[in-house]
């Protein structure tokens, strides 16, 4: 996978989450985008990336609660 051979790869607007009240977010969590249209979470656990959110950014306003 081009993410675990170039993850600071500027496509993917790799980012850390902040801390929001209604999201489902382990600490540490990162955001990548690979597309406009979808969006994918992991944190880290033991030097291995465990993915445990992927989706459209429509479905990742449902998955927090956010009204934007």
């Amino acid at each position: 996978m081009l993410y675990d051979e170039r993850p600071n790869l500027s496509s993917f607007r790799r980012h850390e989450l902040k801390e929001i009240k209604k999201g489902h977010h382990f600490p540490g969590s990162i955001s990548i985008t690979p597309t406009m249209q979808y969006r994918a979470i992991y944190h880290e656990v033991d030097g291995i990336n465990q993915w445990y959110w992927i989706g459209t950014h429509a479905d990742y306003k449902k998955f927090t609660g956010s009204p934007r």
